[in-house]
Protein backbone atom coordinates (compact mmCIF):
# COMPACT_ATOMS: atom_id res chain seq x y z
CA UNK A 1 0.00 0.00 0.00
CA UNK A 2 2.89 2.34 0.76
CA UNK A 3 4.26 1.88 -2.78
CA UNK A 4 0.88 2.74 -4.28
CA UNK A 5 0.70 5.82 -2.07
CA UNK A 6 4.15 6.93 -3.24
CA UNK A 7 3.18 6.34 -6.87
CA UNK A 8 0.06 8.43 -6.26
CA UNK A 9 2.23 11.35 -5.14
CA UNK A 10 4.40 10.95 -8.25
CA UNK A 11 1.27 10.94 -10.42
CA UNK A 12 0.09 14.16 -8.76
CA UNK A 13 3.48 15.75 -9.40
CA UNK A 14 3.31 15.03 -13.14
CA UNK A 15 -0.33 16.10 -13.29
CA UNK A 16 0.67 19.43 -11.76
CA UNK A 17 3.50 19.73 -14.29
CA UNK A 18 1.10 19.12 -17.18
CA UNK A 19 -1.40 21.62 -15.80
CA UNK A 20 1.37 24.17 -15.25
CA UNK A 21 2.31 23.95 -18.93
CA UNK A 22 -1.34 24.10 -19.89
CA UNK A 23 -1.75 27.68 -18.62
CA UNK A 24 0.93 28.95 -20.99
CA UNK A 25 0.18 26.70 -23.95
CA UNK A 26 -3.63 26.98 -23.91
CA UNK A 27 -3.41 30.76 -23.43
CA UNK A 28 -1.14 31.06 -26.46
CA UNK A 29 -3.41 28.89 -28.62
CA UNK A 30 -6.42 31.03 -27.69
CA UNK A 31 -4.59 34.26 -28.49
CA UNK A 32 -5.86 34.51 -32.06
CA UNK A 33 -6.91 31.20 -33.53
CA UNK A 34 -9.14 29.25 -31.09
CA UNK A 35 -12.01 30.95 -29.19
CA UNK A 36 -12.34 29.76 -25.57
CA UNK A 37 -15.72 28.01 -25.83
CA UNK A 38 -14.68 26.27 -29.05
CA UNK A 39 -11.63 24.97 -27.18
CA UNK A 40 -13.97 23.50 -24.57
CA UNK A 41 -15.89 21.55 -27.22
CA UNK A 42 -12.64 20.17 -28.63
CA UNK A 43 -11.34 19.20 -25.21
CA UNK A 44 -14.50 17.55 -23.86
CA UNK A 45 -15.22 15.88 -27.20
CA UNK A 46 -11.72 14.42 -27.32
CA UNK A 47 -11.98 13.33 -23.69
CA UNK A 48 -15.25 11.55 -24.38
CA UNK A 49 -13.83 9.60 -27.32
CA UNK A 50 -10.52 8.85 -25.58
CA UNK A 51 -11.99 7.53 -22.33
CA UNK A 52 -14.69 5.44 -24.04
CA UNK A 53 -12.10 3.91 -26.38
CA UNK A 54 -9.66 3.37 -23.51
CA UNK A 55 -12.36 1.71 -21.40
CA UNK A 56 -13.46 -0.52 -24.29
CA UNK A 57 -9.95 -1.70 -25.14
CA UNK A 58 -8.36 -2.12 -21.73
CA UNK A 59 -11.11 -2.29 -19.10
CA UNK A 60 -13.67 -4.70 -20.53
CA UNK A 61 -13.72 -6.72 -17.31
CA UNK A 62 -13.94 -3.69 -15.06
CA UNK A 63 -17.52 -3.22 -13.79
CA UNK A 64 -19.40 -0.33 -15.37
CA UNK A 65 -21.27 2.22 -13.30
CA UNK A 66 -24.68 1.55 -11.84
CA UNK A 67 -26.42 4.39 -13.66
CA UNK A 68 -29.75 3.84 -11.93
CA UNK A 69 -28.17 4.28 -8.52
CA UNK A 70 -25.46 6.85 -9.25
CA UNK A 71 -26.90 9.02 -12.02
CA UNK A 72 -27.54 12.03 -9.76
CA UNK A 73 -23.96 12.06 -8.48
CA UNK A 74 -22.66 11.48 -12.02
CA UNK A 75 -24.55 14.52 -13.32
CA UNK A 76 -23.37 16.63 -10.39
CA UNK A 77 -19.73 15.64 -10.94
CA UNK A 78 -20.00 16.11 -14.71
CA UNK A 79 -21.33 19.63 -14.25
CA UNK A 80 -18.74 20.59 -11.62
CA UNK A 81 -15.71 18.76 -13.03
CA UNK A 82 -16.32 19.03 -16.78
CA UNK A 83 -18.89 21.65 -17.79
CA UNK A 84 -18.53 24.57 -15.34
CA UNK A 85 -14.90 23.76 -14.70
CA UNK A 86 -14.04 24.06 -18.40
CA UNK A 87 -16.25 27.07 -19.10
CA UNK A 88 -14.85 29.09 -16.20
CA UNK A 89 -11.26 28.05 -16.89
CA UNK A 90 -11.08 28.83 -20.60
CA UNK A 91 -13.14 32.01 -20.27
CA UNK A 92 -10.93 33.20 -17.44
CA UNK A 93 -7.69 32.20 -19.17
CA UNK A 94 -8.75 34.10 -22.29
CA UNK A 95 -9.01 37.29 -20.19
CA UNK A 96 -6.01 36.99 -17.86
CA UNK A 97 -2.42 35.82 -17.96
CA UNK A 98 -1.43 32.16 -17.44
CA UNK A 99 0.75 32.86 -14.40
CA UNK A 100 -2.00 34.86 -12.73
CA UNK A 101 -4.54 32.16 -13.52
CA UNK A 102 -2.33 29.39 -12.14
CA UNK A 103 -1.79 31.33 -8.93
CA UNK A 104 -5.49 31.89 -8.38
CA UNK A 105 -6.06 28.17 -8.83
CA UNK A 106 -4.02 27.62 -5.66
CA UNK A 107 -7.11 28.70 -3.76
CA UNK A 108 -8.81 25.46 -4.78
CA UNK A 109 -7.26 23.35 -1.97
CA UNK A 110 -8.69 25.81 0.54
CA UNK A 111 -12.11 25.30 -1.02
CA UNK A 112 -11.55 21.52 -0.90
CA UNK A 113 -10.97 21.75 2.84
CA UNK A 114 -14.07 23.88 3.34
CA UNK A 115 -16.24 21.53 1.29
CA UNK A 116 -14.69 18.50 3.00
CA UNK A 117 -15.55 19.91 6.40
CA UNK A 118 -19.12 20.41 5.26
CA UNK A 119 -19.64 17.14 3.38
CA UNK A 120 -17.33 14.78 5.26
CA UNK A 121 -17.60 16.48 8.67
CA UNK A 122 -14.00 16.60 9.76
CA UNK A 123 -11.53 19.20 10.98
CA UNK A 124 -8.07 19.03 9.36
CA UNK A 125 -5.09 18.59 11.73
CA UNK A 126 -2.99 21.62 12.58
CA UNK A 127 0.05 20.53 10.53
CA UNK A 128 -1.95 20.55 7.29
CA UNK A 129 -3.49 23.94 8.13
CA UNK A 130 0.01 25.34 8.61
CA UNK A 131 1.19 23.91 5.28
CA UNK A 132 -1.82 25.26 3.41
CA UNK A 133 -1.45 28.64 5.11
CA UNK A 134 2.23 28.94 4.12
CA UNK A 135 1.57 27.97 0.50
CA UNK A 136 -1.62 30.05 0.28
CA UNK A 137 0.00 33.21 1.66
CA UNK A 138 2.97 32.79 -0.67
CA UNK A 139 0.62 32.35 -3.63
CA UNK A 140 -1.38 35.45 -2.69
CA UNK A 141 1.82 37.47 -2.38
CA UNK A 142 2.77 36.36 -5.88
CA UNK A 143 -0.66 37.39 -7.16
CA UNK A 144 -0.30 40.85 -5.58
CA UNK A 145 3.28 41.29 -6.78
CA UNK A 146 3.61 43.81 -9.61
CA UNK A 147 5.65 42.27 -12.42
CA UNK A 148 6.29 42.96 -16.07
CA UNK A 149 5.48 40.64 -18.92
CA UNK A 150 2.59 38.29 -19.20
CA UNK A 151 0.94 39.27 -15.88
CA UNK A 152 0.40 42.74 -17.32
CA UNK A 153 -2.56 41.39 -19.31
CA UNK A 154 -4.34 40.25 -16.16
CA UNK A 155 -7.96 41.29 -15.94
CA UNK A 156 -10.13 41.23 -12.82
CA UNK A 157 -13.06 39.56 -14.56
CA UNK A 158 -10.74 36.86 -15.91
CA UNK A 159 -9.34 36.27 -12.43
CA UNK A 160 -12.87 35.96 -11.08
CA UNK A 161 -13.74 33.31 -13.68
CA UNK A 162 -10.60 31.38 -12.71
CA UNK A 163 -11.66 31.58 -9.06
CA UNK A 164 -15.04 30.11 -10.02
CA UNK A 165 -13.15 27.38 -11.86
CA UNK A 166 -11.11 26.65 -8.72
CA UNK A 167 -14.27 26.46 -6.63
CA UNK A 168 -16.03 24.19 -9.12
CA UNK A 169 -13.03 21.87 -9.35
CA UNK A 170 -12.76 21.70 -5.56
CA UNK A 171 -16.39 20.60 -5.26
CA UNK A 172 -15.77 17.99 -7.96
CA UNK A 173 -12.76 16.58 -6.08
CA UNK A 174 -14.80 16.14 -2.93
CA UNK A 175 -17.90 14.66 -4.58
CA UNK A 176 -16.20 12.35 -7.12
CA UNK A 177 -14.20 10.58 -4.40
CA UNK A 178 -17.05 8.12 -3.62
CA UNK A 179 -17.36 7.16 -7.30
CA UNK A 180 -13.62 6.56 -7.54
CA UNK A 181 -13.79 4.24 -4.55
CA UNK A 182 -16.52 2.08 -6.10
CA UNK A 183 -15.49 2.02 -9.77
CA UNK A 184 -12.38 2.21 -11.91
CA UNK A 185 -11.54 5.86 -12.75
CA UNK A 186 -11.69 5.22 -16.51
CA UNK A 187 -15.25 3.92 -16.18
CA UNK A 188 -16.15 7.05 -14.22
CA UNK A 189 -14.49 9.45 -16.64
CA UNK A 190 -16.13 8.00 -19.74
CA UNK A 191 -19.55 8.82 -18.28
CA UNK A 192 -18.54 12.21 -16.85
CA UNK A 193 -17.23 13.38 -20.21
CA UNK A 194 -20.18 11.97 -22.15
CA UNK A 195 -22.69 13.68 -19.86
CA UNK A 196 -20.70 16.92 -19.96
CA UNK A 197 -20.21 16.90 -23.73
CA UNK A 198 -23.79 17.82 -24.66
CA UNK A 199 -23.99 21.04 -22.58
CA UNK A 200 -20.59 22.28 -23.81
CA UNK A 201 -21.51 21.39 -27.39
CA UNK A 202 -24.56 23.63 -27.20
CA UNK A 203 -22.48 26.32 -25.50
CA UNK A 204 -19.51 26.30 -27.85
CA UNK A 205 -20.86 25.35 -31.28
CA UNK A 206 -21.18 28.97 -32.56
CA UNK A 207 -17.52 29.67 -31.78
CA UNK A 208 -16.44 26.29 -33.14
CA UNK A 209 -18.12 27.06 -36.46
CA UNK A 210 -16.21 30.36 -36.73
CA UNK A 211 -12.73 28.78 -36.69
CA UNK A 212 -10.74 29.03 -39.92
CA UNK A 213 -8.84 25.77 -39.66
CA UNK A 214 -6.78 26.24 -42.84
CA UNK A 215 -5.24 29.43 -41.45
CA UNK A 216 -4.06 27.87 -38.17
CA UNK A 217 -0.24 27.46 -37.98
CA UNK A 218 1.29 24.06 -37.32
CA UNK A 219 2.58 25.04 -33.87
CA UNK A 220 -0.98 25.89 -32.76
CA UNK A 221 -2.10 22.40 -33.76
CA UNK A 222 0.73 21.10 -31.55
CA UNK A 223 -0.54 23.26 -28.69
CA UNK A 224 -4.06 21.93 -29.19
CA UNK A 225 -2.70 18.37 -29.12
CA UNK A 226 -0.92 19.09 -25.82
CA UNK A 227 -4.13 20.34 -24.24
CA UNK A 228 -6.22 17.46 -25.55
CA UNK A 229 -3.84 14.55 -24.88
CA UNK A 230 -1.86 15.87 -21.93
CA UNK A 231 -4.23 18.01 -19.93
CA UNK A 232 -7.51 16.29 -20.77
CA UNK A 233 -6.48 12.64 -20.84
CA UNK A 234 -3.20 12.01 -19.01
CA UNK A 235 -3.62 14.55 -16.21
CA UNK A 236 -7.14 13.31 -15.48
CA UNK A 237 -5.83 9.74 -15.26
CA UNK A 238 -3.01 10.79 -12.92
CA UNK A 239 -5.40 12.63 -10.61
CA UNK A 240 -7.87 9.75 -10.72
CA UNK A 241 -5.19 7.26 -9.74
CA UNK A 242 -4.15 9.46 -6.83
CA UNK A 243 -7.75 9.81 -5.61
CA UNK A 244 -7.85 6.05 -5.07
CA UNK A 245 -5.08 6.19 -2.46
CA UNK A 246 -5.01 9.76 -1.13
CA UNK A 247 -7.56 12.11 0.41
CA UNK A 248 -9.20 14.64 -1.92
CA UNK A 249 -7.79 17.49 0.18
CA UNK A 250 -4.23 16.15 -0.39
CA UNK A 251 -4.88 15.84 -4.14
CA UNK A 252 -6.11 19.44 -4.21
CA UNK A 253 -3.01 20.63 -2.35
CA UNK A 254 -0.78 19.71 -5.30
CA UNK A 255 -2.34 22.61 -7.19
CA UNK A 256 0.18 24.76 -5.36
CA UNK A 257 2.84 23.38 -7.69
CA UNK A 258 1.04 24.60 -10.82
CA UNK A 259 2.03 28.29 -10.59
CA UNK A 260 5.61 27.26 -9.96
CA UNK A 261 5.68 25.14 -13.11
CA UNK A 262 3.75 27.75 -15.10
CA UNK A 263 6.27 30.42 -14.08
CA UNK A 264 9.25 28.23 -14.96
CA UNK A 265 7.83 27.43 -18.40
CA UNK A 266 6.93 31.07 -19.04
CA UNK A 267 10.46 32.12 -18.09
CA UNK A 268 12.06 29.47 -20.30
CA UNK A 269 10.14 30.64 -23.37
CA UNK A 270 10.76 34.31 -22.55
CA UNK A 271 7.30 35.29 -21.36
CA UNK A 272 8.42 36.34 -17.86
CA UNK A 273 11.53 37.14 -15.83
CA UNK A 274 13.01 35.37 -12.82
CA UNK A 275 13.26 37.43 -9.63
CA UNK A 276 14.45 36.85 -6.08
CA UNK A 277 10.93 37.23 -4.74
CA UNK A 278 9.65 34.50 -7.06
CA UNK A 279 12.42 32.16 -5.93
CA UNK A 280 11.60 32.77 -2.27
CA UNK A 281 7.83 32.57 -2.67
CA UNK A 282 8.10 29.53 -4.94
CA UNK A 283 10.18 27.81 -2.26
CA UNK A 284 7.48 28.64 0.30
CA UNK A 285 4.88 27.03 -1.96
CA UNK A 286 6.95 23.85 -2.10
CA UNK A 287 7.37 23.89 1.69
CA UNK A 288 3.64 24.30 2.15
CA UNK A 289 2.87 21.40 -0.17
CA UNK A 290 5.34 19.20 1.72
CA UNK A 291 3.74 19.97 5.09
CA UNK A 292 0.17 19.61 3.83
CA UNK A 293 0.87 16.30 2.06
CA UNK A 294 2.56 14.63 5.04
CA UNK A 295 0.77 11.58 6.42
CA UNK A 296 -0.98 12.36 9.70
CA UNK A 297 -3.56 10.69 11.89
CA UNK A 298 -7.00 11.83 10.81
CA UNK A 299 -10.57 10.79 11.61
CA UNK A 300 -11.81 7.68 9.82
CA UNK A 301 -14.49 9.60 7.97
CA UNK A 302 -11.97 11.83 6.14
CA UNK A 303 -11.75 11.02 2.46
Amino acid sequence: MRNKTNIAHVALFFAALIYGGNYVIARDAMGVHIPPYAFIVLRVGFGTLAFWLFATLFFKKSPDLNLKRDYKLLIECALAGVVFNQIFFFKGLSLTGPISASLIMTLSPVMVLIFSMIVLRFVPPLKRWIGIAIAGIAALMLILEKVDGINSVSDSSGNFYVFLNATSYAWYLVRVKSLMEKYHPVQVFKWLFLIGFFPVLLWGTPQLASIEWVNIPAYVYAEIAYVLVGTTFLAYLFNAYALQYLRSSVVGTYMYLQPLFASIIAIIIGMDQLSLSKIILGSCILLGVTLAAQKVKVPKNER
